[in-house]
């Protein structure tokens, strides 16, 4: 499919010979902002493609209207992406400029209604996993950088064990 978008100037289109005294009367009996090609039909809104609108109806958004619509943090949408319980399904033009937008899904329903089932177990150990240590909390001698390193380890070994527990609910 190509979209060809014609842009909005201060006169109408020449190619639209009918006597309009708005913009808005234009858009609404020539339909004329976008050319289309294949049959398509176009967009829904200025925004989003019909592609687009019948994948959300399927479950499948874009990375933060799928972190809104099951209520993930940024950290567990990254864990359960590295672990292949969700990922990128397929992408759509979004915008009137034709951007690529990744839309997202769970990867099988078998996954989907785990999730179901069982989130608030899964938010919490997702809650428990803590950000590495700061460097500029540890002073800039030997002793200090040892230090740092041995409590990255720590908080590493703690955090692989609780995104094991999340595998493991999954079945992973």
């Amino acid at each position: 499919m190509v979209y060809i978008p014609i842009f909005k100037e201060k006169t109408l289109p020449l190619r639209c010979n009918q006597k309009h005294q708005t913009w808005g009367q234009h858009d609404k009996f020539c339909n004329r902002n976008m050319t289309i090609f294949g049959g398509n039909r176009g967009y829904v809104g200025y925004s989003m493609s019909r592609r687009a609108a019948n994948a959300r109806n399927e479950g499948k958004f874009p990375k933060t209207d799928f972190k809104k619509e099951y209520g993930l943090s940024e950290k567990l949408f990254n864990i359960l992406e590295d672990m292949g319980v969700i990922g990128v399904q397929e992408w759509h033009h979004t915008s009137m400029y034709g951007h690529r937008t990744n839309f997202y899904g769970w990867e099988d329903d078998e996954d989907l209604g785990i999730w179901n089932d069982r989130c608030k177990e899964i938010k919490a150990l997702a809650r428990k996993i803590k950000g590495l240590p700061r460097m500029s909390d540890y002073p800039i001698t030997r002793e200090g950088m040892d230090a740092y390193t041995v409590d990255c380890d720590r908080v590493h070994s703690e955090n692989k064990v609780i995104v094991n527990g999340i595998k493991a609910i999954f079945g992973y």
